[in-house]
């Protein structure tokens, strides 16, 4: 494994990267995300609050309706949440408990608040991060598609074979992991492998390799294999 994170002043994400693109800004034209949509095209609007509170083992969707459920700041989900076909689950504020899962053609984006424990992005689903913070561990599975602008990730993201996953901005912490097949992109400029300046677009790391660059939103970053290990007073 290998790591990434990305850096306010020094830190350094452990991951694994097998083929990840870089993609050179500007990221005016790179339009990933669809985000929130319009609460006229629903059947149903829950917003948290005022609604009550989400309780355990809750869906939205796969009814043949469609959803969307608002969490602002003040609301809370509880364990075990299924965002299914036809949903779509907006996170501006507010906790979200662990074990939550973007079914097919499920939606989620976060632009505040908190998801703690495991986030599944199962296939078809998306799922948009511009703030906030999602997850110690994150499954990206073979067909989702996600999207980082911004936020942060926990100890453990996985991009597993078969998805995509595009990286403008936000941190990663712990470990970050790429599998064979994954459609990992990294958006930004000044990218640098082992120092040096790297003006290819795909790239797979090997042990020892440092990669450091500026995410799209101006942020730095730092991935680096497990073995490397950063001086703490640096």
């Amino acid at each position: 494994m290998k790591t990434q994170q990305t850096i306010s002043r020094f830190s350094v994400c452990l991951l694994n990267f097998l083929g990840v693109t870089l993609i050179t800004s500007p990221v005016a034209a790179q339009v990933f995300d669809s985000g929130p949509s319009d609460t006229a095209l629903f059947d149903n609007v829950i917003n948290v609050p005022t609604a009550p509170d989400i309780g355990r083992e809750q869906s939205i969707g796969g009814d043949g309706l469609t959803t969307q459920l608002n969490i602002f700041e003040g609301g809370s989900v509880d364990a075990y949440f299924t965002a299914e076909s036809g949903g779509e689950v907006n996170i501006s504020g507010g906790s979200v408990a662990a074990f939550f899962i973007a079914e097919s053609d499920g939606e989620v984006n976060v632009s505040g608040g908190a998801i703690s424990g495991f986030f599944t992005a199962e296939s078809s689903s998306e799922v948009n991060i511009s703030g906030g913070s999602v997850g110690h561990f994150f499954d990206a599975e073979s067909g989702s598609v996600v999207t980082f602008s911004g936020g942060s990730a926990g100890i453990f993201f996985e991009a597993k074979s078969g998805s995509v996953v595009d990286i403008s901005g936000g941190t990663f912490g712990g470990s970050f992991t790429a599998d064979n097949g994954g459609d990992v992109e990294l958006i930004g400029g000044e990218f640098r492998l082992n120092g040096f300046a790297f003006s290819g677009s795909t790239l797979s790391m090997n042990t020892g390799d440092v990669l450091t660059g500026t995410f799209a939103d101006g942020s730095t970053f730092i991935f680096a294999d497990r073995s490397y290990a950063p001086d703490p007073s640096t």
